[in-house]
């Protein structure tokens, strides 16, 4: 006995196809308002406005496709989503494909932010003593508030350098060519930073292997940049 099958029906207005006739009636009434008597439904889904259609889907020069539209560059050969495939394209290339920065310059970085830090904690020091000599302050409450205002100058010292107002570079990180940037190349935030910080100082107090992790990571990411979402890359000097 011949069997036949039941053509698909597919929706005129999207790509929906269902062989059941109810739920082909179901999806024109729900999505549609086809009404079954056949008229014309009240809402038909919107076309796509010409602001959608520019936007690209895939990278014009590797053809990777696109993670979202928020998304301006492409992860796998870094050039620009928009005007990707030109020749204009390829200077706008993310900073995040930059060279990253190695363990021994990154600690060199360190290094003369350390010392540009206790100078300007010795001064403040001496000053605040000086201040609370004058005032008659006990020596421990002296030395307490001295510790505490050289703790908010080192945070505030890095939050300020981290973020976009210091362009991503501590002194030392501009003497020794270095910039920490986000993963999709943008510049941090203070929030970020502060998160960053919090990380570094995880890193530290973890017998320093957080911060060793740089020299071993495929990315030269140490913890506190895989908390914070960072990489240190490699820039101009000066």
């Amino acid at each position: 006995m011949a069997t036949y099958r039941v053509m698909a029906k597919r929706c005129g207005f999207c790509d929906f196809a269902a062989d059941d006739e109810t739920a082909f009636a179901e999806h024109l009434r729900t999505v549609h308002r086809w009404a079954a008597s056949g008229t014309a439904p009240t809402a038909v889904a919107a076309a796509p406005t010409a602001e959608q259609l520019a936007v690209p889907r895939f990278c014009g020069n590797c053809g990777a496709p696109r993670d979202a539209e928020s998304t301006k560059f492409c992860r796998n050969c870094g050039v620009a989503f928009e005007g990707a495939g030109t020749a204009a394209a390829w200077p706008q290339a993310s900073l995040a494909f930059a060279p990253k920065g190695g363990f021994w310059r990154r600690s060199m970085a360190y290094f003369v932010d350390t010392i540009f830090l206790v100078v300007v904690g010795a001064v403040v020091g001496v000053v605040i003593g000086s201040a609370g000599e004058a005032a008659n302050m006990p020596s421990r409450d002296v030395e307490l508030l001295s510790q505490a205002i050289g703790q908010i100058l080192g945070l505030a010292y890095f939050l300020y350098f981290w973020t976009a107002w210091g362009d991503g570079q501590t002194p030392g990180m501009r003497l020794l060519g270095l910039r920490v940037i986000r993963t999709d190349g943008a510049l941090m935030s203070v929030g970020r930073a502060f998160l960053r910080y919090i990380g570094l100082g995880i890193s530290i107090l973890a017998l320093l292997i957080g911060v060793i992790w740089v020299a071993f990571d495929r990315n030269k990411q140490g913890w506190h940049d895989k908390i914070a979402d960072t990489y240190v890359i490699r820039a101009a000097r000066g």
